[in-house]
């Protein structure tokens, strides 16, 4: 067992199976934006969904990470990462309640005339200036 607090103020246990598979033990406490998030549906909600918010904030930093105006790569010891750019940087907040919370990302430091897949691609995600 594991206990595990996303940003939001939820608690969680969860069950670390021998092949490292998570899954949920228990709710040990949910924040009020998840209030009305069953205890059954919570863990898909922060985690497992596809469409989960751990899931919609990393594909949107993967995102803006894969562009050129933005990120770049750095190799070191052998090992190559996506980096951003220097005097760039990435503020995020999420709005709403329940499951259907959106992700506001700003990005500070883009270039001048800066565009991003972001705004198309990704549910749920919003792009703001």
């Amino acid at each position: 067992m594991q206990r595990w607090k996303p940003g939001c103020g939820c608690y969680l246990e969860e069950t670390v199976h021998p092949s490292g598979k998570k899954t949920l033990s228990r709710v040990l406490a949910k924040c009020s934006v998840h209030a009305s998030v069953p205890d059954s549906e919570l863990y898909a909600v922060l985690y497992t969904a596809p469409d989960s918010e751990t899931n919609l904030r990393l594909n949107a930093m993967r995102t803006l990470l894969e562009d050129d105006a933005l990120a770049e790569t750095k190799v070191e010891d052998g090992q190559s990462a996506r980096v951003f750019k220097p005097g760039v940087f990435i503020e995020h907040n999420w709005v709403g309640e329940g499951r259907g919370r959106v992700l506001r990302v700003r990005v500070h430091g883009a270039p001048a005339g800066f565009e991003t897949r972001l705004r198309v691609v990704k549910p749920r995600t919003e792009l703001i200036d």
